[in-house]
């Protein structure tokens, strides 16, 4: 959860906020703002739109549920906001701009990311931006990269020294989990189902079940019967650890041995008819297949323990009143 947490909000930071400008003695006429930074004021239609941005990217991982209650994602997000403006303020006051040519292609970038232009603009009518609102939040977003490149990310490194080190000092981060190799016979129940098409999917399954049992080919019952996209190697998964499974299918699989056939197995999907080939156990990673990723992941962390630093430094320079209620 908290690494989720702070990759949306920091996506505050990296490029997908608005810091509105305008002196506080004009914003305070309208009883909407949340926090005044130096000479910038934010405004509450800055941190609903954010709020609403980040529970966005939350929701993408249903998986996982924060357990910030909504005052307190609130004032998460006007955290970031500050931070945000204060990057932004200290660009301008170095004269580090975004010219238009770097929008321009950051904006291109982005289009490419979905299927169609019209798949992009229907994405940011449904975060509530504008064409304008997503140039100005890529604009401030090169910016504060640039700050943050020439200040605390200047020169900074890790040695494949540091990453060996890391490597060696956590081994348990680097197990390969143990993976099996099977195959597949599966009947899809529709959803939702009525209990006729349970009952009628489980005299299909029952039959093959009866086949197989009578020394029938799994592999040429799969290519016949099955309603899995891997029919069409036999039912061939190939090797998949226990969290990638269905978890009935799991729980089966992980208790049979090499050769063996399970029995019917019945799943919110459907029923599956499992025939398990080989077993891998856990193993350590070679460091050598981690190297690279280890060391992206670990300038990563870097980076953001640098920037924390930054911004500590900078607010211990920096007028902020909050008016968060």
């Amino acid at each position: 959860m908290q690494t989720r947490m702070k990759k949306a909000l920091w996506g505050l930071i990296a490029g997908w906020v608005v810091i509105t400008g305008g002196s506080a003695a004009e914003a305070a006429a309208t009883r909407q703002i949340v926090a005044v930074v130096d000479n910038a004021v934010l405004y509450k239609s800055d941190l609903e739109l954010e709020l609403r941005l980040a529970m966005l990217q939350i929701q993408q991982d249903p998986d996982e549920t924060t357990e910030l209650d909504a005052q307190q994602l609130r004032e998460k997000v006007l955290d970031k906001l500050i931070d945000r403006s204060l990057l932004v303020q200290k660009a301008n006051q170095d004269g580090i701009k975004a010219s238009d040519s770097a929008v321009n292609a950051r904006l291109a970038r982005l289009k490419k990311l979905y299927p169609s232009l019209a798949a992009y603009h229907q994405k940011m009518k449904l975060q509530g931006l504008s064409e304008d609102q997503v140039r100005e939040r890529i604009r401030q977003g090169v910016m504060i990269q640039r700050v943050l490149a020439a200040g605390p990310l200047k020169g900074l490194h890790i040695s494949p020294q540091e990453a060996w080190n890391y490597y060696h000092d956590h081994p348990e981060e680097f197990m390969k989990p143990e993976q099996v190799h099977l195959s597949h016979l599966f009947i899809q129940v529709p959803q939702p189902a009525e209990s006729a098409q349970v009952e009628a999917a489980r005299e299909k399954i029952e039959a093959i079940f009866q086949r197989l049992q009578e020394g029938e080919n799994f592999t040429a019952l799969a290519i016949e019967y099955s309603d899995d996209p891997s029919r069409i190697k036999g039912g061939d998964i190939g090797y998949l650890t226990y969290s990638q499974l269905v978890p009935e299918v799991a729980q089966a699989t992980f208790g049979m041995s090499p050769g063996q056939v399970s029995g019917i197995i019945q799943s919110p999907l459907g029923f599956h008819i499992i025939k398990l080939h080989d077993r891998r156990p856990a193993q350590r990673l070679d460091f050598e297949e981690v190297r690279d990723a280890l060391i992206r992941h670990l300038k990563a962390v870097k980076a953001d323990q640098a920037t924390e630093r930054y911004l500590r430094q900078l607010k211990t320079r920096a007028s902020i009143r909050r008016h968060l209620r």
